[in-house]
């Protein structure tokens, strides 16, 4: 994957932020303080899809509209709030590159998810988001970037190398292998795992029941469970959470993503285990369910099971 180092000058203008002063640098990280809220300049990237940070259970996911287009993303942590905002009207984020000006598609985020709204008393995280041409990001030209609030201006240098996502072929792949129901999955010192199911489905029961065991039923309502089953054996030799090994996450024709809650099954498949799960050592061989609710004028043939594994990544057709 190819490194590009950017030479970035930012300004920052920033309405009531203390102790300001003009062309003062600033660095990645560094917490910049205002009166009735704190920001930090969190993340700078090119990228093909953007996602909330904070994402949980439902959520939208952004792409890019033309093969040859890339993202330049911008994330804002905004803490410390102490007073109802307008965010965009409070920060607005422009960016110079070879004498073209790109204004951004503003975004912040609430619940969970990127929200309609840009007015909240809560801290949050704002997402400037630029659709550019992709030599951009090939290019380790200088990008003068420029936040209009008040007048007072900072200037964010030495930034650390960006990585290039490489083509947008490649990246649409997002690193994500795909792979078959049933194939076996060896992931060296972590674990062997297979997909056995893939589904939508009204109804979810561990595979092994008898007459008394918990169940997930959707028949009633105008929607269905996105459903996967997994079979792993855990190899590792720490002992690991469920959720620190695996996140499924189905994602739609239109770009929502729905993150999968992990459903356990006892030892020998009869019941889902309710609470707290116990951490998974080495030799354990455990069935995981993730189940996602999903509307069904929403079930289309060209949704996608994504799961991602320690740091591997895999992706399968929903059918």
């Amino acid at each position: 994957m190819k490194k590009i180092v950017l030479f970035i000058a930012l300004s920052i203008l920033l309405v009531g932020c203390a102790n300001a002063k003009e062309s003062e640098v600033v660095y990645l990280m560094d917490e910049i303080e205002c009166d009735g809220y704190n920001i930090t300049i969190d993340t700078i990237e090119f990228a093909y899809e953007i996602n909330p940070v904070t994402k949980d259970g439902a959520y939208t996911s952004y792409v890019v509209s033309e093969e040859d287009s890339i993202f330049f993303h911008v994330i804002v942590a905004i803490t410390n709030v102490t007073q109802e905002m307008d965010w965009q009207q409070e920060l607005d984020l422009t960016v110079i590159h070879e004498s073209t000006t790109y204004f951004a598609e503003e975004k912040i985020e609430l619940e969970n998810n990127f929200a309609s709204t840009y007015t909240t008393d809560q801290d949050t995280y704002m997402h400037f988001i630029f659709e550019v041409p992709y030599e951009m990001s090939e290019d380790s030209l200088a990008l003068e970037m420029t936040f209009n609030v008040g007048d007072n201006e900072y200037v964010l240098e030495d930034q650390n190398d960006i990585t290039n996502p490489g083509s947008y072929q490649e990246a649409m792949m997002l690193g994500y292998q795909e792979v078959e129901l049933n194939e076996v999955i060896e992931i060296e010192d972590l674990c062997s795992l297979k997909v056995t199911t893939l589904e939508y489905s009204d109804i979810v029961e561990p595979t092994n029941h008898d007459y008394f065991y918990t169940f997930y039923d959707l028949s009633l309502e105008e929607s269905k469970y996105g459903h996967v089953v997994f079979e792993i054996e855990y190899l590792g030799q720490d002992d690991m959470e469920l959720e620190d090994l695996l996140e499924v996450i189905f994602v739609l024709e239109d770009y929502q993503s729905y993150l999968g809650t992990l459903l356990l099954e006892e030892s020998d498949g009869s019941d889902f285990i309710t609470g707290d799960y116990e951490s998974m050592e080495q030799g354990d061989i455990v069935t995981i369910h993730a189940i996602a609710k999903i509307e069904d004028e929403k079930i289309t043939g060209s949704n996608v099971l994504r799961f991602v594994i320690g740091e591997q990544k895999y992706c399968m057709a929903i059918n």
